[in-house]
């Protein structure tokens, strides 16, 4: 009795503060900062921003806002120059035939969508209020077993890809002990990369200068679907100041212990499960199963059913 009251308790002090943050959020915000955000990607986006400030803490928001206030400068400079042509890597970066125990060529737009809300999610990041849905492959890890700075790890990179005109939604995933494991045959975070790439409509590989893509960027090239663009950008040496591994030893033994909000403290096996179950359900829809690979399939939400030659779509 004691531990629900406890956590029934805490139940109710996690809506009360949800509640608060969303009144001191949305007051950070001036009446100039929603007409150009509206201005720049129509009302739907002001309905993200609201799911956004009610789901963050002040200073959370503070940073999904202030990456906002970057594109919406420096888009408007985008603007008043003339385009450019995206070059692609499709050609370095091509799928393995592996790729095809997979229904990567399903693409639900529903889900597409809700994946790409803004905000810290369960196992990733999302910036950005409208546009392209653009996936991240991150050269570094920035891990170890204690601390993964997320917001630090991708702060860099979003301003950065800004400042080169790349705009939109971009999504970089967290660590994810819980993925180790194997589905097929991979292991859990490639399965879970490629149905992100599966649902997205550009993928960028960072890269530092001089370095090359990592064995790992590589594995997720190579389980992306060819028909969704690939773009390698290389960063000058320096330019991420956040995106690099702790200085916690690997072996270094910090007796870590386990914590989620609505369950209290719990096992590492309890963590890990909770962990991956967000993406788990998701690579079980991935499997190939009955869908057929010749065609690219478009699931669309208000329940039609399209169908594409592949072919045709190719990177």
């Amino acid at each position: 009795m004691v531990r629900e009251a406890a956590v029934e308790g805490l139940k109710r002090g996690m809506a009360e503060a949800r509640e608060s943050n969303l009144v001191q959020n949305l007051a950070s915000v001036s009446e100039e900062f929603i007409r150009r955000v509206c201005d720049l990607h129509g009302e739907k986006a002001l309905l993200r921003l609201f799911i956004l400030a009610s789901g963050h803490e002040p200073s959370e928001f503070k940073h999904f806002r202030e990456v906002i206030d970057g594109e919406l400068w420096l888009g408007r400079v985008a603007d008043e120059s003339p385009p450019r042509q995206l070059s692609l890597d499709n050609a370095q970066l091509r799928a393995s035939p592996e790729i095809d125990r997979f229904c990567h060529n399903v693409v639900n737009s529903g889900l597409s969508r809700k994946l790409y809300i803004p905000g810290r999610r369960e196992g990733f990041v999302v910036y950005g209020l409208g546009g392209p849905r653009i996936l991240l492959s991150l050269r570094f890890h920035g891990t170890d077993r204690y601390h993964y700075p997320v917001f630090q790890n991708t702060i860099d990179v979003v301003t950065s890809l800004q400042v080169r005109g790349y705009f939109g939604n971009y999504l970089a995933l967290d660590r994810l002990d819980g993925l180790a494991a194997e589905y097929g045959g991979l292991p859990g975070w490639l399965v879970w990369f490629s149905y992100l790439a599966s649902q997205s409509d550009l993928i960028i590989f960072i890269t530092e200068k001089g370095k090359g893509l990592s064995p790992h960027q590589i594995r997720e090239g190579q389980l992306t679907p060819d028909r969704v663009p690939k773009k390698i950008v290389e960063f000058e040496e320096g330019e991420l100041r956040w995106g690099k591994a702790s200085r916690v030893a690997a072996d270094q033994d910090l007796g870590q212990t386990y914590f989620i909000p609505e369950r209290g403290f719990v096992s590492e096996a309890e963590y890990l499960a909770s962990e991956r179950a967000f993406a788990e359900e998701f690579i079980e829809l991935y499997d190939r199963g009955s869908f057929p690979n010749d065609r690219l399939i478009a699931l669309h939400e208000d329940g039609r059913i399209l169908e594409y030659p592949l072919e045709n779509l190719a990177g």
